[in-house]
């Protein structure tokens, strides 16, 4: 390492970081993504606290109803402090009642949700002595929030006025009960604008020019097991499938596009120079550029043969790096390579090599002919006329790699996959947006229920004196759309 002026680094990290966090080369598993867990717990929580909200209301807004209950209970003799106990009770008692379907709901559709975020999740999460007390806490946080307004506005209520009938129709907590309303469309609102941000979101990347052709591609893995005959066996396997009537082109590399670069080289630099980068290569025949579509950009394409085993391309990105602003300024520079010296003979245009989540990768190109990680075939026709290509192709296969299976796959699919965990997190987002926009609509609906049912002598006189049903239909929802407009002013921006 000295001698090539190389290094390695090791750095510590937190195993409990490792799944949401830790997205480096060779984990041994997919891991989670932390972010994607805190934007469905956010939504849990907006869905809650919209329920919560409409607790609030709904008992503020029957609160004239219960006013001469309060005021009987006064009378016989109860402390604010019991009646305050009381209004908690039932709120206590709603809320424990709602725990128990919500746990028949989990177990129902538990398969289903599985499904739709491709994840096997099960219940021993239940075993955990953590998730009992966390449900604790937002039981009694519930209980508390959601009850004790409305409990200290019942038991606030003066007996004397109360049986004088003194009280009704005063409207009293229609404020909080509009702000409440604005509270919970305009966190309604934001999810909807949040699910219609992840669909064009994922629209956008998944209909961008990547900068590479990655359909009517076939790429089959590269035989495992190889003896000296190798490099023969694959001329004969290319020249043979170039005559099928359906394939184009025929190139092999050490990666294809939807594949991280795992040929992560550090210490490479100019020579002369004492700065060493990092890059990731890629090994190419000289059908890679055109099979691929890549655009030369400067200088040449490699030589077939062996006479370019000491050239390399280089990528935009890697272009940058390595301290050039024009790709003239590359052409012919050398480059230490790990104790060899290599000449820069051409500049390709950058392309994505993964997913638009990523920025476009160092790349250098290096000139390996036959190399076996996989063979890219660029197809012809129609689509479904394909499996009886594949099949011919597979007969080669099995006369020239005997043994070794004949692994597949399109890559414009392969390279699709990449969005998948995108697609479930917009399909799951969206559930449960709509949830929380309909537990939204269920508050409003029973507080224009009840609203309605208070006005009910108000309508039938207006009725009889000539009103019409548009007119009282803007009379009653007069005070619902205001709150509910705000709250759309409010959240889109």
């Amino acid at each position: 390492m000295k001698k090539d002026h190389a290094g390695m680094v090791f750095h510590l990290q937190p195993l409990p970081s490792i799944h949401l966090y830790s997205h480096y080369m060779f984990e041994t598993e997919v891991n989670g993504d932390g972010k994607t867990v805190y934007f469905l717990l956010i939504i849990a929580v907006f869905i809650i606290v919209i329920a919560w909200i409409n607790y609030v209301n709904l008992a503020t807004a029957r609160s004239i109803d219960r006013a001469r209950e309060v005021g009987v209970r006064k009378v016989l003799g109860s402390l604010r402090r019991q009646l305050i106990g009381q209004f908690l009770f039932e709120s206590f008692l709603i809320n424990f009642i709602a725990i128990l379907p919500a746990f028949a709901l989990i177990l129902a559709f538990l398969p289903l949700f599985n499904t739709l975020t491709g994840h096997d999740l099960h219940l021993s999460l239940f075993k955990d002595p953590g998730f009992w007390l966390a449900l604790a806490g937002l039981f009694i946080t519930g209980t508390f929030l959601s009850g004790l307004y409305p409990a200290f506005v019942l038991s606030s209520f003066s007996p004397i006025k109360v049986l004088k009938g003194r009280l009704a129709k005063t409207g009293h907590g229609a404020l909080l009960r509009q702000s409440l309303v604005i509270i919970q469309f305009m966190a309604s609102v934001i999810l909807m604008v949040g699910t219609f941000a992840v669909y064009r979101q994922l629209h956008y990347m998944q209909h961008q020019d990547l900068g590479v052709r990655i359909s009517q591609t076939l790429v089959l893995s590269g035989p495992r097991v190889t003896d000296s005959t190798y490099d023969n066996k694959f001329t004969a396997f290319k020249t043979e499938a170039l005559r099928l009537a359906g394939v184009q082109q025929m190139t092999t590399s050490t990666e294809v596009p939807g594949n991280k670069v795992g040929w992560n080289a550090g210490g490479i630099k100019l020579v002369g120079s004492d700065k060493t980068e990092q890059y990731r290569i890629i090994g190419i025949d000289h059908d890679f550029l055109s099979a691929y579509g890549l655009h030369l950009l400067k200088g040449r394409n490699f030589y077939p043969g062996l006479v370019d085993s000491q050239s390399v391309l280089f990528n935009e990105a890697a272009l940058k790096k390595i301290g050039f602003t024009t790709a003239e300024q590359a052409l012919n520079k050398k480059i230490e390579f790990w104790g060899g010296t290599y000449t820069i003979v051409g500049v390709v245009g950058n392309h994505h090599q993964e997913s638009l989540h990523q920025d476009y990768d160092a790349h250098i190109y290096r000139y390996f002919p036959n190399a076996g990680g996989y063979y890219s075939l660029t197809l012809t026709g129609d689509r479904n006329n394909w499996p009886a290509l594949i099949a011919s192709i597979q007969q080669k296969w099995k006369t020239y790699f005997p043994g070794n299976p004949f692994d597949y796959f399109f890559l414009d699919d392969h390279f699709a996959q990449q969005y998948k965990a995108d697609q479930q997190f917009g399909q799951t987002f969206g559930l449960f947006a709509g949830l929380a926009i309909f537990v939204s609509c269920l508050g409003l609906l029973g507080l224009a229920a009840f609203v309605v049912n208070q006005r009910t002598k108000e309508i039938g006189i207006r009725k009889i004196v000539g009103a019409s049903l548009p007119s009282l239909l803007v009379l009653l929802t007069r005070d619902f759309i205001r709150p509910v407009l705000i709250s759309f002013l409010v959240a889109i921006p």
